[in-house]
């Protein structure tokens, strides 16, 4: 799961690793006070709101103008955060992130 992050890393993508319950596992740049809470709030939030429809959150995309924040649930506990700031960017996340044939 960690080595993850140093791929992201080389792209030049920030990337945390956060338990649902707001713990930061790792994380490939400073996390500011307060991120890793608000990202496991806003993931729980939007996985609430799904599962009122019988279906459950695998990714959130918060989109401003200069960049994209992802919050992508990679097993039962822990969800990726990252910050992408490029097509290119999301391209290299969205292959790196594919399962292994």
């Amino acid at each position: 799961m960690m080595e993850i992050l140093e791929k992201l890393k080389g792209q030049g993508i920030m990337a945390a690793i956060i338990r649902k319950d707001g713990v930061v596992q790792g994380s490939n740049f400073n996390l500011p006070d307060g991120v890793e809470s608000m990202a496991s709030y806003g993931f729980n939030i939007g996985d609430a709101l799904l599962r009122e429809v019988k279906d459950e959150a695998t990714e959130l995309i918060i989109t401003t103008a200069s960049k994209n924040i992802i919050l992508r649930s990679i097993d039962g506990e822990n969800m990726l955060f990252t910050i992408i700031t490029s097509k290119e960017q999301y391209e290299f996340y969205k292959s790196a992130l594919e399962p292994k044939e």
